[in-house]
């Protein structure tokens, strides 16, 4: 499962880094209760062709506060599929999954090791 979790992430990163968009979110103009797991906020931002996208996410206490405090904020996202997001600060962690995926080969490789010992 770590395998493929850092394998997953390294793949995100890359596309972010590589083919990531900036576009500018709306400013909140009600305000409502701060964003939790089970229904999002609804966030409308300008991709650079001009083209309005709305997503559905999650967003921390701060982030909900410049929002409804008027201020817009730079999110990235993929041109082939604006839906998927991601916020400038934020990257997917690869080494833990990675890691694990490298100790279990090593793992593996001494059990053959032992095993062809015997």
């Amino acid at each position: 499962m770590g395998l493929f979790e850092g394998i997953d992430g390294f793949f995100e990163n890359y596309a972010f880094n590589n083919h990531g968009k900036t576009g500018l979110v709306e400013p909140l103009k009600k305000i409502s209760e701060p964003a939790n797991n089970e229904t999002g906020v609804r966030l409308t931002f300008t991709t650079e062709q001009g083209r309005k996208v709305t997503i559905t996410t999650n967003i921390d206490q701060a982030t909900s506060q410049t929002l409804h405090g008027g201020q817009g904020m730079k999110i990235i996202y993929l041109e082939d599929d604006p839906s998927r997001t991601r916020w400038p600060w934020e990257s997917r962690s690869v080494k833990t999954g990675l890691l694990l995926a490298l100790l279990g080969f090593f793992v593996l490789g001494g059990a053959r090791i032992f095993t062809f010992s015997r």
